[in-house]
């Protein structure tokens, strides 16, 4: 192995440190703080430190061109102002690990939007692995009653937005670089999120005390943006197939694991019924993808460009 291989496998084990985190670091952050009024703060984080970047990479020019904030807006309102919301607040309505898993349900929404743009039927694998994610999301929400919980609802909609906003992506990228539109992501989408703190937040900034400053702040830095970092770093040493392959079976399993020690609390049956369905659900649908050279990428490949 290389020395340009290694680094990139070092920084596919932090993106998926990274995202595997979120899950369990957002319930911990909503059960204590307004979860509006942490969006507004964390993506707030993330915008800066982004736009620090991309003006370091001379492409910070491009978040402000005519020509494309009109696609940038909407990208923003869907890939980050609506999937963090949802995303918070469903993980306050829901348990950690039912964020977890219900986060994996991106390469579903993937299958239907590339039949209804593009028109492409989907193999007999990839349809049989997104059976099998289908059938894990349905174990999930079921958890042994009848009642669906609206927190588990709106989690599982976080996927769709950052779908659609890889769809609306197509149009500025390229010749938009991957980093300017991930400072137009966090940019918009965090400006969306401090006007609705105004004027609908009850909580006020003060109330987030230092213990909620440095949750935003770790959210908003390692989650959010170092997430998405990590991700173009590992692609830029190592090949995507590759990358794909350690990513997409590793974060539902992190994820959980990450639930557990962090909020002390365990799967339970119809939750592990789920997992041991979604890894083998999301490595069918990695090898479909190679097969027929477009890879399906779930939620850290795909939603690291800006997303959450």
């Amino acid at each position: 192995m290389t020395q340009k291989e290694r680094a990139g496998l070092a920084f596919a084990l932090a993106e998926i440190l990274a995202v595997g985190l979120v899950p369990a670091f957002s319930k911990l952050a909503v059960s204590r703080i307004d979860p509006l009024l942490y969006s507004a703060a964390a993506v707030s984080v993330a915008a800066l430190v982004a736009c620090v970047l991309a003006h370091a990479r001379g492409e910070l020019q491009q978040v402000f061109q005519r020509g494309t904030i009109g696609w940038l807006v909407p990208i923003a309102l869907l890939g980050t102002t609506a999937t963090t919301l949802l995303l918070l607040f469903g993980a306050r309505l829901t348990d950690g690990i039912s964020t977890a898993l219900l986060m994996q349900s991106e390469p579903i929404y993937s299958l239907l939007l590339t039949r209804i743009f593009w028109n492409r039927p989907a193999p007999a694998r990839q349809l049989l692995g997104t059976a099998l994610l289908l059938t894990a999301i349905v174990l999930v929400l079921y958890d042994g009653s009848f009642r669906i919980g609206l927190g588990g609802l709106l989690v599982l909609l976080v996927p769709l937005g950052w779908q659609l906003s890889h769809v609306l992506a197509l149009r500025v990228m390229p010749p938009m670089s991957p980093y300017a539109l991930t400072a137009a992501r966090y940019l918009y989408g965090g400006a969306a999120l401090v006007l609705l703190q105004g004027a609908f937040g009850g909580a006020s900034a003060a109330s987030l005390g230092w213990t909620g400053l440095w949750m935003a702040g770790f959210q908003g830095v390692v989650l959010f943006f170092c997430g998405t970092l990590f991700w173009y770093e590992t692609i830029r040493r190592i090949d995507l197939s590759r990358a794909t392959a350690i990513v997409t079976p590793c974060e539902p399993i992190l994820s959980v694991v990450l639930v557990c020690v962090l909020l002390r609390t365990g799967p339970s049956l119809w939750q592990g019924l789920g997992l041991a369905l979604t890894v083998p659900g999301m490595l069918m649908l990695f090898r479909t993808g190679r097969a027929s050279g477009s890879l399906v990428e779930a939620g850290p490949s795909s939603s690291s460009q800006g997303a959450t």
